[in-house]
């Protein structure tokens, strides 16, 4: 028989079902032509017809006696013309902590998470190729969200258990996000938000409901988050922010609301600066250790330029700031 392609899997596709491993390696085929294939014995393990639902161990050899456009992508190949690190617009951002299980960087402000040839997704999947053990269906990827014009802390998974064990955390409530933020107006003291928010039209958005019945309607769902000033003018504010919930554009549609849009956000009323809004995700912490490689808590470094305005609105060396920070407490610890 002729076969014509053979795989090997890895610890990552160990305990997938066959179809789903499959579906990710042979990304043009079907789902439908896989199932169809399996059924007539054109894809074997280790020269054995199986069923769709057949769990996969590490080892296992896949025989594909199928050919044409549906095995491209099975195993990509390096571009001979990739752009070379140095000469992308970014520079491959600060590793905060990197270990078998998660990789967290420190994204700059202005990169695009994914969606393009230069997003930072992108440039981990490039960083990470031939450091991670051989699979065929897993893929390393950002398991949560930060905007463009966002910076800070960001988690990439470098196998699947990190995932699982990182989106399992952050579903349960166990990580913990704290943000830095330029805001418009003075905010004094410790304060606890909570609204509802409607995902936009756009659907890369939100916005507040309209009335009370569209509040209490389905769609709606609750924004939660904790704010304190750090440091202020009659002008402006340097707030810390603990969120509780993770809608999008939470941050920037809450502090609109309450008054005090991050300074320079025009999308969402703010006054027009000669820069951008500045967010940062400064602290990543876990209620309980995820595993032992893990510390509890993370911070990324503040951007220089974001440093070089807090210097300048509030009067007070750069070097104070991260002290300043650490010392300051949410609402109710």
């Amino acid at each position: 028989m002729q076969w014509g392609l053979t795989m090997e899997l890895g610890s990552d596709d160990e305990g997938r079902r066959l179809d789903r491993v499959l579906r990710k390696a042979l990304k043009d085929l079907p789902l439908s032509a896989i199932h169809r294939a399996l059924r007539k014995g054109d894809i074997r393990v280790d020269g054995k017809r199986q069923s769709p639902d057949y769990r996969c161990r590490r080892g296992d050899r896949i025989e594909c006696r199928i050919h044409g456009p549906g095995l491209a992508g099975a195993f990509p190949a390096r571009d001979a013309h990739e752009q070379p690190i140095h000469d992308r617009p970014h520079a491959f951002p600060a590793i905060i902590h990197e270990d078998d299980f998660l990789l967290f960087v420190n994204k700059p402000q202005g990169q695009l998470v994914h969606g393009s040839t230069d997003s930072l997704d992108e440039e981990v999947r490039r960083y990470l190729r031939g450091r991670l053990p051989h699979s065929i269906s897993f893929v390393p990827g950002p398991l949560h969200r930060l905007d463009r014009n966002s910076s800070g802390l960001l988690c990439f998974s470098k196998s699947l258990e990190g995932a699982v064990r990182f989106s399992a955390a952050l579903k349960s409530g166990k990580v913990h996000k704290t943000y830095l933020a330029l805001l418009e107006g003075r905010i004094a003291g410790g304060h606890r938000w909570e609204d509802r928010l409607l995902r936009g039209a756009d659907m890369r958005s939100s916005v507040l409901p309209a009335d009370a019945s569209e509040a209490s309607a389905g769609k709606a769902k609750t924004a939660s988050l904790d704010i304190v000033g750090v440091a202020g003018t009659d002008d402006h504010s340097l707030a810390l922010i603990r969120l509780h919930s993770g809608r999008t554009h939470q941050i920037r549609v809450q502090s609109a609301h309450h008054g005090f849009p991050l300074a320079g956000d025009v999308k969402y009323g703010a006054s027009r600066r000669n820069f951008p809004y500045f967010l940062h995700a400064f602290r990543l912490s876990f209620g309980t250790r995820l595993y032992k490689e893990l510390p509890t808590s993370l911070e990324a470094a503040i951007p220089e330029k974001f440093l070089e305005i807090i210097e300048k609105t509030f009067s007070f060396p750069a070097e104070e700031v991260y002290s300043i920070i650490r010392q300051t407490n949410f609402p109710g610890g």
